[in-house]
């Protein structure tokens, strides 16, 4: 009989990808597959498993957490590898090949996050805002995935980041 109890998971999700570099003023470090130079932001898989990101959120407006959905008809090219990078083009060119986000950056600063959405529930991955930083410079955590957001003069989109990175003022603070 039913005695009206019901188990509910609300133990905590966990993910082991993060927001790990991202340059908002590419003008000549790195071209999309169309050739284009835009700007650009690159997802780090801290596990030793694989990890899918489709599914996740990402967004330049903390108050809109679901304006882009990663999705893709190919999972290998929304799978991270142990220790790997993904990078995803934040150009609003949803039609061309490759991950494209339906926003750009603003190059003068603003907030970027990552979240996961499920059945009502939202959760922030991770999440950061930037000041101005220049063209072809990125913000890059050092180390990837853990470390302090550090402001590079030679960003290393799809690689692992540099240690030639100095740090960063207070301007550019983790979001909570």
């Amino acid at each position: 009989a039913d005695i009206g109890a019901h188990y509910y998971d609300q133990s905590p999700k966990s993910f082991s990808v993060v927001l790990n570099e991202i340059c908002p003023n590419n003008e000549t470090i790195i071209s999309d597959p169309a050739g284009e130079f835009e700007d650009w932001l690159e997802l780090y898989n801290g596990s030793d498993k694989m990890f899918n990101v489709a599914g996740l959120y990402l967004t330049d407006d903390l108050g809109n957490p679901s304006k882009y959905q990663i999705i893709s008809s190919e999972a290998n090219s929304t799978t991270i590898p142990p220790r790997g990078v993904l990078i995803i083009w934040l150009d609003n060119d949803l039609d061309q090949e490759g991950l494209h986000a339906s926003f750009k950056l603003n190059a003068a600063g603003e907030e970027l996050g990552l979240f996961y959405i499920d059945a009502g529930d939202t959760i922030q991955i991770d999440a950061m805002q930037f000041d101005a930083i220049g063209s072809d410079k990125s913000l890059a955590r050092l180390p990837d995935g853990t470390g302090e957001w550090m402001l590079s003069s030679n960003p290393s989109p799809g690689q692992l980041n540099m240690t030639t990175q100095t740090a960063v003022q207070s301007a550019q603070l983790p979001v909570e």
